[in-house]
C-alpha cells in the first residue's frame, strides 16, 4: 500500500481531476472569445506561441537543480 490512506488518495485525485475539468472549460471559454474578438488566426498564434514558451519557467525553477529522490 502506498503512504497515504485510501480514502485521502481518492479525495485527492478528484480534486485534481475537478481542478482539471474547470480548467479545461475555462480554457475553451476563452479560447472561443478570443477567436470571436481578434479572429481565428491571430488566436491560434497567441495559444502556439504560449504552448512553445510554456517550458521557460521551469528552465530558471530551483526545482531543476535539485537531485532526483527516484
Amino acid at each position: 500500500m502506498g503512504r497515504t490512506e485510501t480514502g485521502a488518495a481518492q479525495r485527492g485525485e478528484v480534486l485534481i481531476r475537478a481542478r482539471l475539468m474547470s480548467a479545461v472549460g475555462l480554457g475553451g471559454l476563452l479560447a472561443g472569445a478570443m477567436g470571436e474578438l481578434w479572429g481565428v488566426r491571430s488566436a491560434l498564434w497567441l495559444g502556439a506561441s504560449i504552448t512553445a514558451t510554456s517550458w521557460v519557467p521551469f528552465l530558471f525553477s530551483p526545482l531543476r537543480h535539485q537531485p532526483r529522490t527516484c
